[in-house]
Protein backbone atom coordinates (compact mmCIF):
# COMPACT_ATOMS: atom_id res chain seq x y z
CA UNK A 1 0.00 0.00 0.00
CA UNK A 2 1.29 3.58 -0.82
CA UNK A 3 1.52 6.25 1.71
CA UNK A 4 -2.09 8.03 1.43
CA UNK A 5 -1.55 11.82 -0.16
CA UNK A 6 -2.19 13.48 2.76
CA UNK A 7 -0.70 15.74 4.98
CA UNK A 8 -2.07 14.20 8.06
CA UNK A 9 1.08 12.37 9.64
CA UNK A 10 -1.75 10.40 12.24
CA UNK A 11 -3.82 8.89 9.32
CA UNK A 12 -0.75 7.79 7.54
CA UNK A 13 0.42 6.12 10.70
CA UNK A 14 -3.03 4.08 10.76
CA UNK A 15 -3.38 3.36 7.52
CA UNK A 16 0.46 2.18 7.34
CA UNK A 17 -0.20 -0.44 10.70
CA UNK A 18 -3.57 -1.43 8.42
CA UNK A 19 -1.27 -2.40 5.79
CA UNK A 20 1.11 -4.28 8.03
CA UNK A 21 -1.82 -6.21 9.89
CA UNK A 22 -3.02 -7.10 6.04
CA UNK A 23 0.21 -8.15 5.13
CA UNK A 24 1.89 -9.75 8.30
CA UNK A 25 -1.39 -10.79 10.16
CA UNK A 26 -3.62 -11.83 12.50
CA UNK A 27 -6.95 -11.47 10.51
CA UNK A 28 -8.01 -10.12 13.92
CA UNK A 29 -5.74 -7.42 13.43
CA UNK A 30 -6.94 -6.35 10.19
CA UNK A 31 -10.53 -5.66 11.61
CA UNK A 32 -9.31 -3.67 14.25
CA UNK A 33 -7.03 -1.50 12.12
CA UNK A 34 -9.70 -0.74 10.19
CA UNK A 35 -11.82 0.26 12.82
CA UNK A 36 -9.01 2.88 14.23
CA UNK A 37 -9.11 4.07 10.63
CA UNK A 38 -12.57 4.75 10.34
CA UNK A 39 -12.84 6.13 13.52
CA UNK A 40 -10.30 8.25 13.63
CA UNK A 41 -11.77 9.34 9.94
CA UNK A 42 -14.81 9.98 11.42
CA UNK A 43 -14.00 12.22 14.58
CA UNK A 44 -9.97 12.29 14.51
CA UNK A 45 -9.87 10.02 17.97
CA UNK A 46 -7.01 7.92 17.99
CA UNK A 47 -8.07 4.61 20.16
CA UNK A 48 -7.03 0.99 20.65
CA UNK A 49 -7.93 -1.64 19.00
CA UNK A 50 -10.50 -2.78 21.49
CA UNK A 51 -12.13 0.85 21.89
CA UNK A 52 -12.21 1.04 17.77
CA UNK A 53 -14.05 -2.27 17.43
CA UNK A 54 -16.96 -1.69 20.25
CA UNK A 55 -17.31 2.14 18.92
CA UNK A 56 -17.53 0.46 15.39
CA UNK A 57 -19.98 -1.52 16.38
CA UNK A 58 -21.90 1.16 17.41
CA UNK A 59 -21.57 3.41 14.51
CA UNK A 60 -20.54 1.00 11.73
CA UNK A 61 -22.41 -0.92 9.13
CA UNK A 62 -25.11 -4.03 10.93
CA UNK A 63 -23.78 -6.08 8.72
CA UNK A 64 -20.36 -5.73 9.73
CA UNK A 65 -21.26 -6.84 13.61
CA UNK A 66 -20.30 -10.41 13.28
CA UNK A 67 -16.86 -9.50 11.92
CA UNK A 68 -15.93 -6.85 14.42
CA UNK A 69 -17.49 -8.84 17.11
CA UNK A 70 -15.19 -11.95 16.35
CA UNK A 71 -12.06 -9.72 15.95
CA UNK A 72 -12.49 -8.33 19.39
CA UNK A 73 -12.95 -12.03 21.06
CA UNK A 74 -9.95 -12.75 19.49
CA UNK A 75 -7.71 -9.56 20.78
CA UNK A 76 -9.60 -9.63 24.26
CA UNK A 77 -8.95 -13.43 24.38
CA UNK A 78 -12.36 -14.28 24.96
CA UNK A 79 -11.84 -16.94 22.11
CA UNK A 80 -8.75 -17.88 20.75
CA UNK A 81 -9.87 -19.24 17.20
CA UNK A 82 -13.46 -16.86 16.32
CA UNK A 83 -14.60 -18.02 13.23
CA UNK A 84 -13.77 -15.12 11.10
CA UNK A 85 -14.11 -15.00 7.10
CA UNK A 86 -10.74 -13.60 6.00
CA UNK A 87 -11.88 -12.71 2.80
CA UNK A 88 -14.40 -10.31 4.41
CA UNK A 89 -12.03 -9.04 7.11
CA UNK A 90 -9.29 -8.06 4.18
CA UNK A 91 -12.31 -6.51 2.24
CA UNK A 92 -13.52 -4.42 5.65
CA UNK A 93 -9.83 -3.32 5.91
CA UNK A 94 -9.46 -2.49 2.29
CA UNK A 95 -12.60 -0.40 2.45
CA UNK A 96 -11.22 1.33 5.65
CA UNK A 97 -8.63 2.39 3.24
CA UNK A 98 -10.58 3.47 0.73
CA UNK A 99 -13.09 5.21 2.98
CA UNK A 100 -9.85 7.02 4.50
CA UNK A 101 -8.73 7.93 1.43
CA UNK A 102 -11.54 9.04 -0.66
CA UNK A 103 -14.39 9.61 1.95
CA UNK A 104 -16.91 7.71 -0.05
CA UNK A 105 -17.70 3.64 1.10
CA UNK A 106 -17.05 1.87 -2.07
CA UNK A 107 -20.09 -0.44 -0.56
CA UNK A 108 -22.41 2.31 -1.17
CA UNK A 109 -23.93 1.89 2.22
Amino acid sequence: MDAPNTSDDTLRTLLIELARSEERGPVNRVVLNGCRVLRYFADRSVVTREDAGRWALEHGRPSDHDLIEGALAWETGADKRPDIDNTAAYLFGARAEVIAKGGADPAGE
